[in-house]
């Protein structure tokens, strides 16, 4: 799973030579909206054989951001099930899903490159909290990838990297 993820991710950026999830989206032809959603964080819908992502107006723009990045994994792995209803995400990090687990992890190796996390990673006191500090990111998308880089074998020297349940958490 987490190797078809990655080749996911990396065939995309490679293609269009970019990481933003926006622009990637505008490439694949999948339109974006903004909507106000009440509690749902957004969702991804086939419509017509036009393809949506739509993220609540309300979030700030590094969870809008992380919102396209997750929906576009669900285009990308998920777009059948897509055909039949919305994915809708009301929680993000959602653990209790297979669908979302894969669309968490396509969106943390699109946001974080392999190099970025390896090389923070390996300063050996170095927590989640701070790594996400230092990429801008949620926390959590961190622990998604670094769950990603050791699962394809990638040696990360930090003690909060090595716990193998971290998933459990957070």
């Amino acid at each position: 799973m987490v190797d078809r993820i990655y080749g996911e991710v990396e065939k995309l950026t490679k293609k269009f030579k970019t990481r933003n999830p926006y622009e990637l989206a505008d490439s694949l032809g999948i339109v974006i909206m903004r909507r106000d959603l009440a509690q749902l964080k957004g969702f991804y819908t086939v419509e017509n054989k036009t393809r949506y992502i739509v993220i609540n107006e309300r979030l700030d723009d590094l969870f809008q951001h992380l919102v396209c990045s997750h929906e576009l994994g669900h285009d990308c792995l998920h777009r059948h099930f897509a055909q039949y209803d919305s994915l809708r995400d009301y929680g993000l990090f959602d653990l209790n899903g297979k669908i979302e687990r894969e669309a968490n992890l396509f969106s943390a190796d699109l946001m974080i490159p392999d190099e970025d996390i390896i090389l923070l990673a390996r300063w050996e006191h170095r927590t989640f909290e701070q790594i996400a500090r230092m990429l801008h990111v949620p926390e959590a998308i961190v622990r998604f990838k670094a769950y990603s880089v050791s699962k394809r074998g990638y040696d990360v020297h930090t003690p909060e990297l090595a716990e193998s349940d971290f998933l459990k958490r957070g």
